[in-house]
């Protein structure tokens, strides 16, 4: 019984506690104003596509203004909102701190394939969402080129590249895939002169996992330069053509 009692008092002076600072910080909003904005990237190591100056700016466009203003007068949603409408930005998080700073967290969008085809050029992130190209900056990733659209590559092509991305033998290796107007593909690898025929994007897994036998166990004993092309187009084999040497008498 005593112990019940003392866990309805501890929940008490939680709520009571609450309550005041709920009030407290009402109180704050109501007579403090703005000092300064603060922009916070959370893991900027992984994507550097905004900086600052671009948070502000989107502000500035949706007519925000914040140094001297009432802190009550600003509405949080309506900031997060607004930087939600830069396509790189994935979250928001909006706070104020008692010394009248207004915190920006933004958790950016990470890109895992590039798309390059005639005028298009955009990036795919982890969620399947468009990215527009970036002259600032230029991600490591996979490039899709050639006969590509916005539907193939958010649907089969997608999730080759995530594919791809998540094993370490295959991002280390193939840094680039063309898509011919058959909408075949060809990977072209980083090391190497071999042209890789892989056919559809159908059982991409099974094709690269003979690709991936094929780079371990056989070409090591024959040799990089050995063979002119690597063709996974077939079930339960994989067909090489080996260079053509020149004879000389």
């Amino acid at each position: 019984m005593l112990r019940r009692v003392i866990q309805i008092l501890i929940w008490l002076i939680v709520i009571a506690y609450l309550a005041m600072a709920l009030a407290f910080t009402e109180r704050m909003e109501e007579t403090q104003t703005v000092g300064s904005i603060d922009v916070i990237f959370i893991d900027n190591s992984k994507s550097q596509f905004i900086e600052r100056e671009d948070v502000i700016k989107v502000l500035k466009l949706h007519g925000f203004k914040f140094t001297g203003r009432p802190v009550d007068s600003i509405s949080r949603s309506g900031v997060r909102e607004a930087v939600y409408d830069i396509p790189e930005v994935k979250d928001v998080n909006v706070f104020y701190t008692p010394d009248s700073k207004l915190h920006i967290q933004i958790w950016q969008r990470k890109p895992v394939v590039r798309i390059k085809s005639g005028k298009l050029d955009f990036y795919l992130d982890e969620d399947n969402v468009p990215l527009p190209f970036s002259v600032r900056y230029t991600p490591k990733v996979l490039v899709v080129t050639g006969s590509v659209d916005l539907p193939l590559a958010q649907d089969k092509l997608f999730d080759l590249a995530k594919y791809i991305r998540q094993d370490p033998f295959l991002n280390a290796l193939i840094q680039e895939i063309h898509i011919d107007r058959k909408k075949h593909l060809e990977i072209i690898p980083i090391v190497g002169e071999q042209r890789i025929f892989m056919g559809g994007p159908e059982n991409y897994e099974r094709k690269l996992k003979k690709l991936m036998a094929f780079y371990e166990e056989a070409l090591p004993y024959m040799g990089w330069n050995k063979y002119s092309s690597i063709d996974l187009r077939f079930r339960d084999q994989v067909v090489c053509k080996k260079i053509e040497q020149n004879s000389t008498n």
